[in-house]
């Protein structure tokens, strides 16, 4: 089968004109489903409001079955000309679910990694075992769904995009991480249906999302210096700039599963980024990937209370550059992790 377009989307992925992604249920529209039956006339996703948005569409491949083991979909919408803080614009906004296994190649996985395990993501409430923040989210589908050795995953991806680039303007409306949120346990319920391997009890969203600041709050104040970033005593990064202006630091989650941190400067086009992950259904991220060092990433392996735990550093191509290296800063990452979680450190 190919991939089938609707013309005009009354019932999609929606942002109201104050709320954002927002869930409820008596929605008006015709009678049809998206993301694969996720969402149904008069209920799922308010549609988007018909005075900021004036054209929608979707896309989506065949629904997901027991010999599918991969697919993708997604919704599309787009606004007329809008005040912003930087003048009248459009906004093109989609929403795209993917299912499937990991990338199998270290760059498309490292790019995976970069996305999904952000420090601008939160971990899901309830127990659910993934990340979510506005702009995505990720989960990890039960053991039961795993197919031919391999692991599956529910990934929701948010891009905005305006007439001058990348729409990130401070008090955006669109962005929503408890829509975001809604939106991914929905699609990986479906998933799990169409796979043939739905739990018992399926995912709930119930509880809040915590320890989650909006993509346009202020980073962590620059000026931590050359010895103490991540919050972590000795992890020394350098700037490639010669202004005096320090990069700026966002710690994300930090708990027994998951510690996750970004640096940043103002002029630099990507950030370095360093992540901690012991989650059962998360190490496999980095199962296959081969520890080892190089200028732009590295990736060392850990028994900590018995789970395997993986630490990783990627470096911005023109982001903070580690000192002296990067397998000796990820070295001290591991060791200060290791040590809050109570583990020996590695030599």
């Amino acid at each position: 089968m190919g991939r089938r377009k609707w013309g005009l989307l009354l019932l999609a992925v929606a942002l109201t004109a104050t709320g954002g992604l927002l869930y409820a249920t008596g929605v008006v529209g015709p009678r049809d489903e998206y993301y694969w039956g996720a969402w149904k006339e008069k209920s799922g996703p308010v549609v988007l409001s018909d005075k900021r948005f004036v054209g929608r569409s979707a896309e989506q491949g065949p629904a997901p079955a027991a010999d599918r083991p991969e697919g993708w979909c997604s919704v599309t919408a787009w606004t007329k000309k809008i005040d912003f803080l930087d003048g009248p614009t459009t906004v093109r906004q989609e929403v795209r679910a993917d299912y499937g296994a990991l990338p199998s190649g270290g760059g498309a996985r490292r790019e995976w990694v970069d996305r999904y395990l952000s420090p601008w993501s939160t971990r899901f409430p309830d127990g659910l075992p993934g990340l979510v923040g506005e702009e995505s989210a990720v989960l990890a589908l039960p053991r039961q769904c795993d197919a031919e050795g391999q692991q599956r995953f529910v990934t929701l991806s948010v891009t905005a995009v305006g007439e001058r680039g990348p729409w990130k303007e401070p008090r955006d409306p669109y962005r929503d991480a408890r829509g975001v949120a809604r939106m991914a346990v929905d699609v990986a319920n479906t998933v799990m249906r169409g796979l043939g391997c739905a739990p018992a009890r399926p995912f709930e969203l119930k509880s809040p999302l915590q320890g989650l600041r909006a993509a346009t709050d202020h980073r962590d104040p620059p000026g931590f210096g050359e010895s103490r970033a991540c919050r972590i005593e000795g992890l020394r990064f350098a700037q490639r700039y010669t202004s005096s202006d320090w990069p700026s630091q966002w710690v994300g989650v930090v708990d027994r599963d998951l510690h996750t941190c970004e640096l940043f400067h103002p002029k630099a086009a990507e950030p370095t980024r360093l992540v901690m992950v012991a989650h059962p259904r998360l190490v496999t991220v980095f199962e296959t990937m081969p520890t080892r060092a190089t200028e732009r990433w590295a990736l060392r392996k850990s028994r900590c209370d018995g789970r395997p735990t993986y630490f990783y550093l990627r470096v911005g191509a023109d982001g903070p550059v580690p000192r002296p290296n990067a397998d000796a800063a990820l070295r001290t990452f591991q060791n200060a992790v290791l040590a809050r979680l109570g583990c020996a450190a590695d030599d």
